[in-house]
């Protein structure tokens, strides 16, 4: 095993060749990234990806995410970027927000596993940013941490940094009521009477209340049912999370609805092809919620429908939904955010 020692955030050009060479040969590297260090391969290279998967005792069926320098490099990597993904970009990169795409075919089929997505961020750190740069090419990151000792045991200094919040703040002091029209969040399930009401409901108790004015959360189905109340146990779940769904009444998905909505937050990956074969006007806008703003491709992407089932399988999907949502929620702020500012 070869040693070079670079300085992380001013990396000395000639020692960054060295650790590009290796890349293109195949080699594995060790590098340090935003907060820990990370095993990284050329991710164009299928049998370099391989040992990453063998390394890390990590089943090939679950995708890697990887790095890029900079935004630039998605081309020919990812189908479309959206509008949204655009501004997520531009409020987060370089920073620790990975975003989840549509791969295209060059990229390797065991980088994506199982899955059609690629997961990408551009770190804050100038190092994996400069090796991504000179190699001209997508680097695996895959966290050093299936040997036996913590994540962060190799690097005290970027633990240090983790423990005192690497992550970007998102500015949540604007308290102005909006007098434009609001942000639109469509959630979407089956028959709109459990999950997307359940979700619907939950977004709508944990937007802080200086959003409150600023957002218009809706839910829909795709079976097109119209007029039935919320499930029982999705109204008891959601009432014993503090949430109101005893005025809920189902609704089936239409144009103009799709049109309206800013982000459109599925349940299950049934949705978003429904939505995107129905729809592909509006497919930059769809998105899969456990994906959505995700650092990495979920093992289980979908959201299973609880209908059928007893009230304990209301709360697990109850929680993981509350869960997702509280996970993006700084995204659903900083979206809400550059909508005031582009409608001022």
């Amino acid at each position: 095993m070869n040693v070079i020692k670079i300085n992380a955030d001013h990396p000395e050009p000639e020692k960054i060749t060295l650790a590009v060479n290796a890349l293109r040969e195949g080699q594995v590297i060790a590098y340090l990234t935003d907060t820990l260090y990370g095993l990284g391969v050329d991710a164009r290279l299928p049998g370099a990806i391989d040992q990453i998967y063998a390394l890390k005792r990590r089943v090939t069926e679950k995708a890697l995410p990887v790095i890029i320098g900079n935004r630039g490099m998605l081309a020919g990597w990812v189908k479309y970027v959206s509008p949204v993904a655009e501004k997520l970009m531009h409020d987060f990169w370089p920073g620790p927000l990975t975003l989840v795409f549509e791969a295209t075919r060059k990229v390797p089929q065991n980088l994506i596993a199982s899955s059609s997505t690629l997961a990408v961020r551009v770190p804050a750190r100038a190092l994996p940013r400069l090796l991504s740069e000179m190699l001209n090419a997508p680097i695996i990151s895959a966290g050093f941490d299936h040997f036996g000792c913590h994540r962060h045991a190799a690097a005290p200094a970027a633990r240090r940094r983790a423990a005192a919040g690497s992550h970007r703040q998102i500015d949540w002091s604007h308290a102005n009521v909006s007098a434009h029209r609001p942000f639109t969040v469509l959630f979407v399930c089956s028959g709109n009477s459990c999950r997307s009401p359940m979700a619907e409901a939950l977004l709508r108790l944990k937007l802080p209340s200086r959003l409150q004015d600023e957002v218009e959360i809706r839910s829909a189905g795709t079976l097109g049912i119209a007029g039935m109340p919320a499930a029982d146990s999705a109204i008891s779940v959601v009432e014993e999370m503090g949430g109101e769904l005893r005025g809920h009444r189902s609704q089936g998905l239409s144009a103009e609805r799709v049109a309206k909505a800013d982000l459109i937050l599925a349940m299950a990956r049934e949705h978003v092809e429904h939505l995107q074969r129905k729809y592909p006007n509006y497919r930059e806008n769809v998105f899969l919620l456990k994906r959505f703003a995700n650092d990495e491709a979920p093992e289980d992407p979908d959201i299973d429908d609880p209908i059928g089932y007893g009230r304990e399988v209301y709360r697990d999907c109850a929680a993981t939904i509350a869960e997702e949502l509280d996970r993006i929620m700084p995204a659903i702020v900083n979206l809400v955010q550059n909508h005031r500012r582009e409608a001022t």
